[in-house]
């Protein structure tokens, strides 16, 4: 019963949606642009409240952001 479990788990995990909004303040998202690179994702930030930059975004592996692709991604 106890490895069916884990079994059960782990397959959710694989089939779970990849993450495509990041909060990285109390109202600001960074969102994934569609249509993009699938090895290096880029995303742009949004505020329904406030002003943001209009600049593309990496994410890197660490999870912080950065608008140097080669810094994120490497070179293509």
């Amino acid at each position: 019963m106890r490895a069916t479990l884990v079994v059960l788990l782990v397959a959710a995990a694989a089939c779970a949606p990849r993450q495509t909004m990041f909060q990285v303040g109390p109202d600001t998202w960074m969102i994934e642009i569609a249509g993009g690179d699938p090895a290096c994702l880029a995303y742009r930030l949004q505020s329904p409240t406030q002003a943001t930059v209009q600049a593309l975004f990496y994410r890197k592996r660490d999870g912080t952001f950065t608008m140097n692709r080669l810094e994120a991604c490497g070179a293509p």
